[in-house]
């Protein structure tokens, strides 16, 4: 993989769904791209941001077998197999890989079967109130049909366990539109909209997201809208979201989903679906399940 291609993905992982990934104690911040790894070198730089603690890794933790690696066909084929999701794998499922109970070198071998490369990129050793622990970050790269810089995800450990998992919408094309999400998984616990009042230079946004607590995972929908008269309109139908997932060791407050959807230094808050919409959850739900591939959300442009 070319460093542009490299930088590109870093770079998509963490913007495009307007997070810098900045939550607190999910996902690390983005790598800055003056700190990636020249072409030649093979082994990113660690960065430890505590060493005056002793962590025990993951107790009992087995040798992996290397599954066989595919052909870039193969894998190409795998990739789309994947992307379909699996009865047998809800989320926090994803691609076989349990987030917050499979270790990381059982998910590094299934990855490596197919993956183009996987990154290591930071290792740090953090304090929390029931001790330190030793957490890392890595970046998944693979071939997707149809991309040809392909498509990536980021994932931490929590002392070798998978922590969280962050997968853009390059790999959520399948199976994840709205109103699927919704009659797979039910009624979100929250609903959060935010929008502009009017077209500006760079296009017409309009943020969906739906929080999981439950189920540990949260669904981003970056939509295009439109001005119809005194109302914002967007449609949901065919937009893939990014997705992140998370562990049971990590608790979200209404700000962290803010800073997490929105970086620190938001100017507009999300804005809670009730308050911005004449839409409730439950009757949001009702209506995706109704219309599905009609379904709009207005909400009044004086609002934002």
């Amino acid at each position: 993989m070319s460093i542009t291609t490299r930088l590109s993905l870093l770079l998509s992982l963490a913007i495009s769904s307007c997070s810098p990934m900045a939550a607190p104690s999910v996902v690390p911040a983005a790598p800055n791209p003056t700190r990636v790894p020249p072409a030649q070198s093979t082994t990113p730089t660690r960065i430890i941001a505590s060493q005056t603690s002793t962590v025990t890794p993951h107790p009992s933790t087995p040798t992996w077998t290397p599954l066989p690696t595919l052909s870039e066909a193969d894998a190409l084929l795998r990739v789309d197999e994947l992307m379909t999701p699996q009865p047998g794998c809800p989320i926090p499922c994803w691609w076989g890989i349990t987030v917050g109970e499979t270790p990381w070198p059982q998910a590094r071998q299934a990855f490596k079967a197919f993956a183009s490369e996987i990154l290591d990129w930071s290792t740090v050793t953090a304090e929390k109130t029931d001790g330190p622990h030793i957490l890392s970050t890595y970046y998944v790269y693979y071939p997707v049909r149809g991309l040809p810089n392909g498509g990536g995800m980021a994932i931490t450990t929590r002392d070798g366990i998978v922590h969280t998992l962050f997968v853009n919408t390059d790999s959520t094309s399948k199976g994840l539109s709205f109103s699927e999400i919704l009659a797979r998984y039910g009624r979100p616990s929250i609903v959060l909209v935010r929008t502009v009042h009017d077209i500006a230079p760079f296009g017409f946004p309009f943020q969906l997201l739906l929080f999981y607590e439950d189920q540990r995972f949260m669904a981003l929908y970056q939509l295009e809208a439109k001005r119809e008269g005194q109302d914002v309109v967007a449609c949901p139908a065919s937009t893939p979201p990014a997705i992140t997932i998370w562990g049971p060791h990590t608790t979200w407050t209404d700000e962290d989903i803010q800073t997490y959807a929105l970086g620190p230094d938001y100017y507009h808050a999300l804005i809670p679906l009730s308050k911005s919409t004449a839409f409730t959850i439950d009757t949001l739900y009702e209506a995706s399940q109704r219309e599905q591939e009609t379904l709009c959300i207005r909400s009044p442009a004086s609002l934002w």
